[in-house]
């Protein structure tokens, strides 16, 4: 039976997993990431040090499914998106990568922001944030301009990951299309770089393919250090996202998936005649399928301001144990509210400077209601961004490391007063780019969604309160805005 191998090379952890051709996991090994911040808002990775995770983790599951292993027919890397991985011309790492979270780019000046989105909406491209890569180069090119001029080539973490398992250096569509490129001709634009003024940065550009197409195959030099056999064929793979949906079995349109990770993630899957290229919040980007389009709010603080929270709060409990706690406070936290814009905000609304807060808090209060208060931010922010994306009838799936919890998938029901789908399928991303594997090799693959999976029904009474509370939510961030931006400047 053929075998498989999908890396998923997400922000705060590494996955390698062995699947055949029954999206059945024979071997999975994986390894947190160590993130950089080298000065306040930077978020960095070391390059060397990843291929590093994954040649390990490659190793691990040789380990624990020898034979399987030795049959590998495809392998295929999903990964974070956005941000920016140098590499220069001897394919050595530029210094470190900077991350789709880093904040740096909010000191530039001088960007007529109106300008801008006319140009990316003229040529139907996504809005850019604080995290993309033209305005990282923007960044790099006036703060570090030595360093600039040494990069040749500007890509992606899958794309830096299939370099050193290949030697050859393409994109492709999912991922690029988080920002500067068409979504429907799927070129690049270099009018984005003349308009920012950066000189020779699209240049750097890799190619771009579909994420089903093989870029190469494995190296001899790779197969010394992952043990994957040379010869072996590597697809150009996907954004992370779009490989969640796609091992979730999102292939119907109107259908959509929130996921709960290091960002929060609220899409639905549209056609091409359903995409509004003139709305600037959130994203819409390209799909593993040809004629299909996510229409995607992707949040900068997810999960995180929770891990957050409960670090500051209750940094003793286990999270199950913290739960039983939560349950004791009353829905609406007593009249605390949370905003978890601990990283700034993107989604959905842009402003880099947001920040993170706890409102109407009196003597009477205890960390519990706080705590609460970060869940039901976290839940206010997806309804939020969920409320920003067309209205559809379809099915609402979740995903992420945030959905194990029962409370937080009833939570997440009950603000969206939907029905949600927790698909019980371990390693989706992982599984989602090994479908594609099969694809670009021919076979043909589920598109059916997990069956193995848990309804979560949304509570009437709750869903009110939540929509009522969204209202000051947002009512509290439009007044909090100036002082945001007055405190950038300070």
């Amino acid at each position: 039976m053929p075998i498989f191998m999908g890396i998923d090379a997400g922000t705060t952890n590494v996955k390698v997993v062995l699947a055949d051709e029954n999206r059945t996991i024979l071997a999975s090994a994986s390894e947190a990431t160590r993130i950089h911040a080298p000065f306040d808002g930077a978020r960095e990775m070391d390059m060397d040090e990843l291929w590093d995770v994954v040649c390990r983790l490659a190793l691990d599951v040789r380990d624990l499914a020898p034979d399987a292993f030795n049959q590998i027919e495809g392998v295929g890397v999903s990964a974070q998106g956005d941000g920016m991985w140098p590499i220069g011309a001897d394919g050595k790492p530029v210094g470190n990568a900077v991350l789709w979270n880093d904040l740096r780019t909010r000191e530039l000046t001088g960007i007529d922001e109106q300008a801008l989105d006319r140009l990316l909406i003229d040529h139907s491209s996504t809005a850019l944030f604080s995290g993309a890569s033209p305005l990282i180069l923007k960044w790099i090119s006036e703060k570090e301009p030595e360093r600039f001029a040494l990069i040749h080539k500007a890509v992606r973490c899958k794309d830096w990951l299939n370099y050193k398992l290949t030697g050859d250096l393409a994109s492709d569509f999912t991922d690029h299309s988080t920002c500067g490129i068409n979504i429907f001709t799927r070129k690049h634009l270099p009018e984005i770089y003349d308009f920012l003024d950066i000189p020779g940065a699209a240049e750097m550009l890799p190619c771009l393919i579909s994420s089903t197409d093989i870029t190469g195959r494995v190296s001899a030099e790779a197969s010394s250090r992952c043990a994957i056999a040379a010869g072996t064929p590597v697809i150009a793979g996907a954004l992370d996202l779009a490989a969640v949906s796609f091992g979730a079995g999102l292939t119907k349109k109107d259908d959509g998936c929130v996921i709960l990770g290091t960002t929060l993630c609220s899409y639905i899957l549209l056609g091409k005649e359903q995409v509004d290229v003139t709305a600037r919040a959130g994203s819409t980007l390209c799909s593993i399928l040809p004629d299909r389009y996510v229409r995607l709010m992707a949040s900068l603080s997810g999960s995180t301001a929770v891990d957050w929270a409960k670090s500051v709060l209750a940094p003793e409990l286990s999270f199950a144990e913290l739960e039983v706690e939560l349950k004791k406070v009353p829905p609406g936290s007593r009249g605390v509210l949370y905003h978890p814009y601990i990283s700034g905000e993107r989604a959905p609304f842009r402003n880099p400077f947001a920040c993170g807060g706890f409102y109407g808090l009196t003597s009477s209060h205890n960390r519990f209601d706080m705590l609460r208060a970060a869940y039901e931010g976290m839940a206010l922010s997806l309804l939020d961004c969920h409320r920003a994306l067309p209205e559809t009838d379809g099915q609402i799936y979740i995903a992420g490391g945030g959905a194990v919890s029962g409370f937080t998938c009833n939570l997440v029901a009950s603000a969206l007063g939907r029905r949600v789908t927790r698909t019980n399928c371990r390693e989706l991303a992982a599984l989602g780019i090994i479908d594609a594997v099969k694809l670009g090799l021919g076979y043909e693959i589920q598109t059916e969604a997990c069956a193995d999976a848990d309804l979560f029904l949304p509570d009437p009474e709750l869903t009110e309160l939540y929509g009522s509370m969204l209202s000051r939510f947002t009512t509290m961030r439009g007044r909090m805005e100036p002082y945001w931006n007055e405190r950038a400047g300070d």
